[in-house]
């Protein structure tokens, strides 16, 4: 597919003519506390407290009394209306923490008016216009990434949870006054028994859904190959500033058809040291055999560290919730 003319040029900062979910930027005073001159952390939303975070968090069922008086025939219809219950609890509260701080600390590297900034940009437009050319990872021990990974069983509430959280940020902030569209986050689930390649173009197709962009051939897209989609998601989160790198179902990510999960992680590191990007990985217990291959491995998960989600116990919060039921 043709290039958009926008990403072919390598210091464009330029926002596309199309953009889903967009809001106009609107900056901290100066005077506040948090003012960092930076306009990708200043168009953010104010950071909130905790109980700030529960109360955007809870979600309310539609109920009226009247549904009360029915016969029962019709008041099990008024049942459905339980699934839109959303009950925050401490676990809830501190994932929304640390995907605030992820956005924050990797904005907090990248000015969108510095010399290294466009010198990546350069780069990344470099390395996408070499088609098909593999560009080696430089893979370093010593540098910590900083993301983060959530585990859990499968019905322990990792996507809502996450999806209810990114919910609360605009996706795209408009800067006209710098000439450029801010994506704050994009979640991608991984495909089905997926290898790299695959992962790598559903970000770049999740790019394109928001941006109105084609990066993804009409048919047979893997023959684009690997090299291609891995350059294309680095000039994509540079062009477009992106904040948080979300990354859902990594327990579908089939090692035996990729190359490697050496090269895929080599690549989550670049992402992450190079680009500053952060990444949230979520999956059920499967996906620690992808994420983790021994202890240089484990390290990745990030200096923020990894959570695991089991069934809530009985206690002040379980009871909590059954009152709230």
């Amino acid at each position: 597919m043709h290039t958009p003319a926008y990403l072919n040029s390598p210091l464009q900062d330029e926002a596309p003519a199309f953009v889903r979910n967009s809001f106009e930027a609107a900056y901290i005073p100066e005077s506040h506390p948090l003012h960092s001159g930076n306009p990708l952390v200043d168009a953010l939303p104010p950071v909130r407290s905790d109980e700030d975070w529960l109360r955007t968090l809870v979600g309310q069922p539609n109920f009226e009394p009247s549904q009360l008086e029915p016969e029962a025939c019709l008041r099990s219809y008024f049942v459905e209306e339980l699934k839109s219950l959303f009950f925050p609890t401490a676990a809830h509260v501190k994932l929304a923490r640390r995907v605030d701080q992820l956005i924050r600390w990797g904005y907090r590297h990248r000015h969108p008016h510095s010399p290294a900034r466009r010198a990546m940009l350069q780069k990344t437009y470099a390395e996408a216009q070499a088609s098909g050319v593999a560009v080696p990872n430089h893979f370093s021990t010593v540098r910590p990434i900083c993301s983060y990974s959530l585990i859990g069983g499968s019905g322990m509430g990792k996507t809502t949870s996450i999806e209810r959280v990114l919910a609360s940020y605009p996706q795209c902030i408009r800067h006209p006054a710098h000439h450029l569209t801010q994506v704050v986050w994009l979640k991608v689930d991984c495909p089905k028994n997926a290898n790299e390649t695959d992962l790598a173009a559903s970000i770049v197709s999740a790019f394109d859904a928001l941006l109105g962009t084609s990066s993804i051939p009409n048919s047979d897209y893997r023959r684009k190959g690997w090299w291609y989609y891995q350059s294309k998601v680095k000039q994509f989160a540079v062009a477009h500033h992106l904040g948080l790198l979300v990354l859902d179902e990594m327990q579908n990510l089939c090692a035996r058809k990729s190359a490697g999960r050496e090269t895929m992680l080599n690549w989550f590191q670049e992402l992450v040291n190079e680009l500053k990007v952060p990444i949230i990985f979520l999956g059920t217990y499967k996906a620690m055999r992808v994420l983790q291959l021994d202890m240089r491995h484990a390290r990745r998960t990030g200096i923020f560290g990894s959570e695991r989600w089991d069934p809530l116990k009985p206690g002040a919060e379980f009871h909590a919730l059954l009152k709230a039921l």
